[in-house]
């Protein structure tokens, strides 16, 4: 769904998938095929990319923290909370 919401503005995608069967790996066109369990695998792919997010939250919060300590921004990042904040 970001995928088509990003085309017409110009955003381009780049999709770390576990298989070539999986539904966003066949509308993106840039899939790399990885396990995103794997540190360096996340590394990899996260080479030449302004921001990483995942669609899932089983990725390790270590790999995450990782990914920012190497640089690269990843939303939201790994010490968001899932806590609903109350308004004063």
């Amino acid at each position: 769904m970001t995928h088509e919401a990003g085309i017409p503005l110009g955003i381009k995608f780049k999709l770390l998938s576990d298989t070539p069967q999986d539904s966003a790996a066949q509308v993106v066109g840039d899939v790399v095929i990885g396990d995103y369990r794997d540190l360096d695998t996340l590394r990899d792919f996260a080479r030449g990319c302004d921001v990483i997010t995942f669609d899932h939250e089983h990725v390790p919060t270590e790999h995450l923290r990782a990914l920012e300590a190497d640089g690269i921004p990843v939303r939201p990042g790994p010490t968001r909370s899932c806590t609903p904040r109350t308004r004063a």
